[in-house]
């Protein structure tokens, strides 16, 4: 009878360890869960509303991403890609065109802000972000953030679950 019940909890032991290990490691590689800290993207994203970012996988076009500096790798920013390395990426009145393409962006509603920026060849290996609330957005129009290199990507956003009441898979 002893054996069986150090057997059985050694059994229980061992399930909960991989489950453990299995946890971390999805953490690590697969997914990340995260809050968002403040109004640049919306109104996709709101304020401390929790993400789920997907690791894995290449980025595209309008998909919303994590990353962080290289200059302060602790601070965390979500904001969308816009433009692609080797493209050529201008701001014309709030209107982004690519490769002298006008851009379209349903996502934006009422959130623009009527700027311009000339324009410019994004390098390799980098890719161009904005924020959805263009006006209050660091993001790569400005010199302190600049282009995101893709080693600097963690993710991209693929559903928000927290509040639930708000809960939705991104695009």
């Amino acid at each position: 009878m002893e054996k069986s019940l150090k057997r059985n909890i050694l059994e229980w032991v061992g399930v909960l360890a991989l489950a453990v290990l299995f946890a971390l490691f999805l953490r690590n590689y697969v997914v990340e869960f995260l809050a968002i800290d403040g109004s640049t993207m919306m109104p996709t994203l709101i304020n401390r509303e929790r993400i789920i970012s997907y690791k894995l996988g290449e980025v595209k076009r309008h998909d919303i991403i994590i990353f962080s500096l290289s200059s302060d790798p602790r601070r965390i920013f979500a904001k969308r890609i816009i433009g692609l390395p080797g493209e050529e990426i201008s701001i014309e009145q709030g209107r982004v065109f690519i490769d002298g393409q006008e851009l379209e962006e349903e996502y934006l509603g009422s959130f623009s802000l009527q700027q311009s920026m000339p324009a410019t060849i994004i390098e390799k290996d980098h890719y161009f972000v904005l924020g959805d609330n263009r006006a209050v957005s660091l993001d790569s129009r400005d010199k302190v953030m600049g282009t995101i290199p893709k080693e600097n990507i963690r993710g991209r956003v693929i559903a928000v679950f927290w509040p639930i009441s708000r809960w939705r898979v991104l695009q």
